[in-house]
């Protein structure tokens, strides 16, 4: 899908908006850059780390792109936004070091210095990617983060800025300690369909973002940071469709934008560890914030002139350590605005800042489930039957909403009875069947045990040691359940002796990814052996036992010749001849004796 077409989401606003409000919206979506014109596609067709020739590998199409000129089998970028795209059958690549930068600041698997669009083929709004990239698991890979894409890391212009747009992507395992985004640093960032997770770093566990973000259809999950466990960035943010959950950070577990401002709709902001969302200015429609260890949000000293504080049809409850919930926490006196939320547990301040209105009289029957997959590619919170936040909200004919969908986008309109339903999952009139289906890693090749297990369903436990690994992701509500498998990636480990005086056993043998391979030598008479080398591997008595495995690899060993022993001191050792003529001359010398005495006694 070209960048007009991706664009038409972010030109919708979220809401009926005027004055400031609609201001506001276009000068995001203006920031947001959506519809950014294509230079050169360049596809990726190895999935190997780092550079071979005649392959196109990812950090070749980057440096490609980079510098305007082909990269081994890479095609040359253009000026303008390059697009990289995957050859079919690449759904993984695991970078095992930090692309070179002429910015000493990069420390990331992928060093981009110019306009950049990733492709990873997703259907656009479904929230599910088709490519995942990581740092290699093995324990020998150097930390860094996935993707760095700004002047103030990777950029080699010191004033221009870097637009990077992802699409489809899982990136995953990034690891920049002492420094900002461990999946992806960004100066005008774009993520689409995406899951950025498993992330750490010092600021941005997940995404840091220097000069903008928006974000549609993806989830931003598991990472942990100092601060913004799952984002950070001081910078206008706009959040759609998208699931920020299970991050952990000391301020900002979900998202920390102190000095910036958050625009999010039809997205749930749940179960992570610290505040949901901690930032000076905030305009949330239809969102779920529910079940964050610290405030669900906690809104700062407004330092923005525009800065506003507005919810509208949101549900922010359950946040906090019981006995001690702490749904809406501020920090001064501020105008707080909006219609049909149902707001928990407020700071004394916020609750005198209410305008009339903001807050729903009273809910008996939250109903409100667990994070889960309810449909669509992104988790949500359901609610169940009996609700109280059903048909609750202030849209009360579907010509007044401008969503179509809740945040799972298609098959799941935002109006069906009477009214809208508060926060960013719309109860379709009863139980809804959900059919497991198998997540992005059914049927692949891993390196690691698989994590995209279920885009439906639940996810049972994994079983199995690779050979294969197996799941089920578990329909609900009378949908039927689906049986995925995945396998881990094997390398060959041979061995061989060179020259003779022994064997070494085995000769080949097949080795899961990460595993150790052993092999037992053993010499022949009258030999020793010499050594034994490869695979990153150290000998105990006979046996010889490698590094972890991470690649095809060999083992050679060699024997030497014992020394030959030294005759023993002491009298000299007879010839055969010199024993028969000694033998000889005993018995002659019996026979003349014999004779002498017959010739005695005669």
């Amino acid at each position: 899908m070209n960048g007009w077409l991706r664009c038409v989401h972010c030109i919708l606003p979220p809401k009926r908006l005027d004055g400031k409000a609609a201001t506001r919206w276009i000068l995001l979506w203006l920031i947001s850059i959506c519809a950014t014109s294509h230079a050169n596609m360049i596809t990726v067709d190895d999935a190997r780390s780092g550079s071979f020739a005649g392959a196109c590998t990812l950090q070749d199409a980057v440096a490609a792109a980079n510098t305007n000129a082909a990269v081994n089998g890479c095609a040359a970028g253009a000026a303008g936004l390059d697009t990289i795209v995957f050859a079919a059958g690449i759904t993984s690549v695991s970078l095992a070091s930090a692309m070179s930068s002429a910015n000493p600041s990069c420390t990331f698997g992928l060093a981009v210095s110019e306009d950049l669009a990733i492709d990873g083929g997703a259907i656009a709004g479904s929230g599910i990617p088709k490519v995942s990239i990581q740092r290699s698991s093995a324990p020998s890979t150097p930390n860094f983060g996935i993707i760095g894409a700004s002047l103030y890391n990777c950029g080699t212009a010191p004033t221009v800025k870097v637009k990077l747009t992802l699409s489809g992507l899982t990136i995953f395992n990034g690891n920049n300690a002492g420094g900002s985004g461990g999946g992806v640093a960004a100066d005008i960032l774009t993520v689409h369909d995406s899951v950025i997770g498993g992330n750490i770093a010092t600021n941005g566990g997940g995404i840091y973002a220097f000069t903008s973000l928006a974000m549609t259809s993806s989830s931003v999950t598991n990472n942990s940071a100092s601060s913004g466990g799952g984002i950070t960035g001081d910078v206008p943010m706009t959040i759609s469709s998208s699931t920020i959950s299970r991050n952990t950070a000391n301020n900002g577990g979900g998202i920390y934008a102190q000095d910036g401002a958050v625009t999010i709709d039809n997205s749930t902001i749940s179960y992570n560890t610290g505040s949901g969302i901690d930032t000076g200015s905030i305009a949330a429609y239809f969102v779920t914030i529910s079940a964050n260890t610290d405030a669900g949000i906690r809104l700062e000293v407004a330092t923005l002139n525009n800065s506003i504080a507005e919810f509208d049809d949101s549900v922010i409850v359950g946040n906090g350590s019981p006995p001690t919930t702490n749904d809406l926490q501020t920090s001064a006196s501020r105008p707080i605005t909006g219609t049909y939320n149902y707001i928990g547990t407020l700071s004394t301040v916020g609750l005198n800042d209410l305008d009339a209105g903001v807050r729903i009289a009273s809910c008996a029957s939250l109903n409100l489930g667990g994070l889960a997959n309810n449909g669509g590619g992104t988790q949500t919170q359901a609610l169940l039957p009996g609700s109280c936040l059903i048909d609750a909200g202030g849209i009360t004919s579907p010509s007044a909403q401008l969503f179509a969908n809740d945040q799972r986008g298609n098959g799941y309109p935002r109006f069906v009875n009477t009214h809208a339903d508060i926060g960013a999952f719309e109860y379709q009139g009863g139980p809804a069947a959900v059919s497991g289906v198998c997540g992005g890693d059914n049927g692949q090749t891993l390196l690691t045990a698989p994590v995209n297990l279920c885009s439906a369903g639940s996810a049972g436990a994994v079983a199995g040691n690779g050979h294969p690994w197996s799941w089920t992701c578990n329909g609900s509500n009378g949908g039927g359940n689906a049986s995925c498998t995945a396998t881990i990636k094997t390398w060959t480990v041979g061995a061989a002796v060179s020259g003779s005086g022994g064997s070494v056993l085995p000769q080949t043998q097949t080795v899961d990814n990460g595993a150790a391979a052993s092999v037992t030598i053993a010499a022949a008479t009258a030999y020793r052996l010499g050594g034994a080398s490869g695979c990153g591997g150290s000998l105990s008595g006979n046996v010889y036992t490698t590094s972890p495995i991470t690649g095809d690899c060999a083992i050679a060993v060699n024997f030497v010749a014992d020394p030959v022993s030294a005759a023993p001191v002491g009298a000299p050792a007879l010839s055969t001849w010199a024993l028969w003529l000694l033998i000889i001359g005993t018995a002659v010398s019996a026979i003349l004796a014999s004779v002498r005495r017959a010739s005695s006694e005669s």
